[in-house]
């Protein structure tokens, strides 16, 4: 996919694995030791007296040229001296253990994500690193690696786990296998208990299907999910979950019936990332005629957003889909318009900040990215910033 996708809005909700977070949730000490080996990653001088704030985790070089190795050691070397308090602790990015994995993987460095993972005593942490360990062996192919951990995580992260290696699979021509993989991922996601993510593990089926080649299967299964769409739910849930199936539709269903997905949801914030991941899996599918206008009606849906950070959000999105169609005059003139939006801002400008950076670093932005992650003042929200730094150079690098 082309797009960046629906983004995890720091400190006020996002992703769905995210949105519901809990306030007042203690920040788990990490275990120093491990912590330190993983510093020395990038073979980074870790001192008390330089465990301040921002720069002084970073080596000269890093600053100079940031990678997905040095940044994730300098990320880590500020998590060791976090803040435990419960103010901090309601910054904190609830995702922030699986961003911990990716930001190893992505630095080439399983073995200390998994050495991170076992050290983790709360289930809900330990959990959500293990099925971020279980989707980082899946990208890389390993499936059976990827399997092994299926006893570690509940059926929803098994679902997740047996989603991407389909796709995996699917990708590389293996249909067979791919097949395969898909009828258990139907077995288990009747076994899901959350409604909201067996619908989503649904919309998944569907677009695998389309990718296998069962054209059939695939509008069943899409029928599935709308109808799961139109069940009662909490209004974010449901708009959310739009977008997911707008998305989808393009392969399925074709570019013309997602717009209108897209334009039906009544949220302008999620109806403008619908639009963006439209133009995204068009784009892919070598649709571009099918899309023409969508991105200036995607920016034009971006100023109807009115909470701010929101807006912030959905324009960096945007940025990152431009600079992946290679159209970076325009990509740099998008984040500037969320930078102004920022620096207008009386509330929430921290999280700004490090929605801008994350998007810095997706659109091959590195030092401007760093810089902008390095404006923020809590670590709250720095730490997890500068992991997802870390993440798009790892897949720059890659």
């Amino acid at each position: 996919m082309a797009s960046g996708g629906t983004p995890f809005l720091l400190g006020v909700g996002g992703q769905v694995s995210n949105r519901d977070h809990a306030a007042g949730e203690k920040i788990l000490v990490m275990r120093n030791s491990i912590l330190l080996a993983i510093c020395a990653l990038a073979s980074a001088t870790v001192t008390a007296s330089a465990w301040a704030a921002g720069e002084k985790h970073f080596t000269a070089d890093c600053l100079k040229q940031p990678t997905a190795k040095c940044v994730t050691a300098a990320a880590l070397s500020n998590l060791l001296v976090i803040d435990t308090d419960e103010k901090m602790a309601k910054l904190m990015m609830p995702s922030l253990e699986g961003d911990v994995v990716r930001a190893l993987a992505a630095a080439g460095s399983l073995p200390k994500a998994y050495e991170y993972a076992e050290s983790l005593d709360d289930p809900e942490k330990r959990q959500m690193a293990f099925v971020a360990l279980g989707h980082a062996e899946a990208h890389q192919k390993r499936y059976a690696q990827a399997r092994e951990l299926f006893d570690k995580v509940d059926i929803g992260g098994r679902t997740g786990i047996l989603g991407v290696i389909a796709e995996e699979q699917a990708g590389a021509g293996d249909i067979a296998n791919a097949k395969k993989t898909v009828d258990e991922l139907i077995a288990a996601t009747k076994l899901e208990d959350s409604k909201f993510g067996r619908a989503l593990s649904i919309t998944r089926i569907a677009e695998l299907m389309q990718q296998v080649g069962d054209h059939r299967r695939a509008v069943d299964f899409l029928e599935q999910a709308r109808r799961a769409a139109d069940d009662p739910s909490p209004v974010a849930i449901k708009n959310f979950y739009m977008t997911i199936i707008a998305k989808t539709e393009v392969r399925i269903l074709g570019t013309a019936a997602a717009v209108k997905t897209a334009r039906d949801i009544p949220s302008a914030y999620e109806r403008s990332l619908a639009l963006i991941d439209i133009v995204g899996e068009a784009e892919d599918s070598g649709k571009h005629a099918e899309v023409e206008g969508v991105i200036g009606e995607a920016l034009r849906t971006t100023k109807d957003i009115d909470f701010a950070l929101s807006r912030i959000a959905a324009l960096g999105s945007l940025a990152e889909l431009q600079a992946q169609l290679d159209d970076l005059a325009a990509a740099e003139k998008t984040l500037a318009e969320a930078m102004a939006v920022a620096e207008s801002m009386k509330e929430h400008q921290q999280d700004a900040f490090g929605l801008i950076a994350s998007s810095q670093a997706r659109v091959g932005n590195a030092k401007e990215a760093l810089a902008m992650a390095l404006r923020i003042r809590a670590d709250g929200i720095r730490v997890p910033t500068l992991l997802r730094i870390a993440i798009a150079l790892g897949k720059d690098d890659g």
